[in-house]
């Protein structure tokens, strides 16, 4: 960006040997300097040899005003003016456009700090969710595992059940046969003999 300095209610006043020059302008102060208050001149008029003389201006378009008269020293200021008007205008542009520059830098600073700022924000509640939606799913896979594990368990131990209840009549059945099948055999054994005994001869 480049300023353009235009200033307005502005003139130029010399110092009474043509060795100082000061600038009154009501542009910000900051970018001004103090004016030496021990090398004052008039507003409207100074005195050189006794002499009235008129004191070259500064117009508001930024160039010096042409003495009114052909003497060198009033030629050398009137350069001088106009020196010193470039020297001050570049001054203040360079500390406008440094000050521009600090601006864009910090403002760049800023924004990109809020930017991780929001990402970092983004990044963490996305982790949580995650978080949260594996948790959830985790729950509800354990939940099916158990569930699945449980009813697994008590199908075995039906079938356990069922299998020792079976075996347990088949054995109680195999026995049973085996001691009617003993009894009866005991039995016959004790009828068998009976008619031995009564036709045996006395004694």
């Amino acid at each position: 960006m480049h300023l353009s300095i235009k200033p307005t209610n502005s003139e130029w006043s010399l110092g009474p040997h043509g060795a100082d020059v000061s600038f009154i302008s009501k542009s910000p102060a900051k970018y001004l300097p103090s004016p030496d208050s021990t090398h004052q001149a008039s507003k409207s008029q100074r005195y050189n040899h006794g002499q009235k003389q008129q004191q070259p201006t500064l117009p508001c378009n930024g160039r010096a005003s042409t003495p009114t008269s052909n003497d060198p020293l009033d030629i050398e200021k009137a350069a001088a003016s106009r020196r010193m008007e470039i020297i001050l205008a570049e001054s203040i542009e360079k500390i406008w456009q440094q000050d521009q520059d600090s601006v864009a830098r910090v403002n760049q600073g800023r924004a990109r700090a809020m930017c991780e700022t929001q990402n970092l924000a983004s990044e963490s509640v996305a982790k949580l969710n995650n978080q949260g939606f594996e948790t959830m799913e985790r729950a509800k896979r354990e939940d099916r595992e158990s569930e699945a594990r449980v009813l697994r368990l008590n199908g075995e131990s039906k079938a356990r059940i069922a299998r020792e209840n079976g075996e347990s009549k088949a054995r109680i059945s195999n026995e049973t046969k085996e001691s009617a099948a003993r009894i009866e055999a005991i039995q016959e054994a004790s009828e068998s003999r009976r008619p031995h005994e009564k036709t045996k001869p006395d004694s």
